[in-house]
């Protein structure tokens, strides 16, 4: 009787509407889904269809074992069916390799919305040309990679969140632009549909990182979160003159929240924090957190 109760059970949640399950398995880390494989004949497959596939540290550490990644990574997305909404790779220690560019290209560039790539280790990745087939991104995480648009390319229009650190931007006419003007104005494209932008690790010592900071943001009409992770050592007195020289935008009038971190008070950076404050006018609270290394200043917020 037990036994017959058991197996009740498992049939009862086995004949569960697949997308009931596929929405259970969305909620699991990636190293359950792929263990539920064992439970029986009927459950040997199901993993395949999980709209969410996430590599990350806890799927390294406890899933890995003596396994290699790469072959791994290749055979899970081969065998997947179905709709594919979100796709993360971020373990540690990953290093820029062609096997990243195979693994973009086995994604479904008509359902993915959520993808995160981050190259821990190494040389900065060439993203393949073929992320820039992908029309349906809501939230792009890239680190250590260098964004390079293909000619035609019109943008991800439906963007909501981008997150860059350590991300070189190579469009050709920004190089154009940097070159003859000394920063550009705007992307070629607008990013109409991006709300939140992150620029992390940036380098407010460098004239063409913060020019190509205040290109993206004026590119996002409707961007209304902005965060910047600063990562600034030196104090350059042509970064602070450019940010000087730059006019107020009128793209950023539904901004309404900004935070910087690692905040040390240089000129070039309060310059930045000028030029958000002009152009901003629909802001509602800037918080700036300093660096731990920097002189004692308490985190201010306006």
């Amino acid at each position: 009787m037990k036994g017959n109760t058991v197996r009740s059970e498992s049939d009862f949640i086995t004949n569960l509407p697949n997308n009931i399950i596929d929405n259970i398995l969305g909620c699991l880390p990636l190293r359950d889904v792929v263990r539920t494989s064992i439970l029986s004949r009927e459950w040997r497959y199901k993993w395949t269809s999980c709209p969410d596939i996430v590599f990350d540290f806890w799927f390294d550490q406890m899933f890995l074992g003596g396994h290699k990644l790469e072959p791994l990574i290749y055979q899970i997305l081969k065998l997947h069916k179905g709709p594919l909404l979100k796709f993360a790779l971020q373990v540690p220690d990953l290093k820029s390799n062609p096997d990243i560019d195979q693994w973009v290209r086995l994604l479904p560039n008509n359902t993915l919305q959520d993808l995160t790539l981050h190259v821990s280790r190494g040389e900065t990745h060439n993203l393949t040309s073929h992320l820039f087939t992908f029309q349906h991104f809501r939230n792009l995480k890239l680190y250590n990679c260098v964004f390079d648009p293909i000619p035609g390319f019109k943008g991800f229009n439906k963007l909501v969140n981008l997150e860059l650190q350590r991300v070189a931007l190579c469009a050709r006419n920004l190089r154009e632009d940097l070159v003859e003007h000394g920063a550009p104005e705007k992307l070629p494209v607008s990013l109409n549909m991006l709300k939140t932008l992150h620029l992390s690790d940036m380098y407010f010592e460098k004239i063409e990182e913060t020019s190509c900071a205040i290109c993206f943001i004026r590119s996002c009409p409707n961007l209304q979160r902005l965060k910047i992770t600063a990562f600034t050592f030196d104090v350059v007195d042509s970064v602070a003159d450019f940010l000087r020289s730059q006019r107020s935008s009128e793209s950023l009038t539904q901004l309404k929240t900004v935070k910087m971190q690692l905040f040390s008070g240089i000129e070039a950076e309060m310059e930045f924090v000028k030029y958000l404050l002009a152009s901003a006018t629909a802001l509602e609270e800037m918080t700036i957190t300093p660096t731990p290394v920097a002189l004692p200043m308490e985190e201010s917020r306006y």
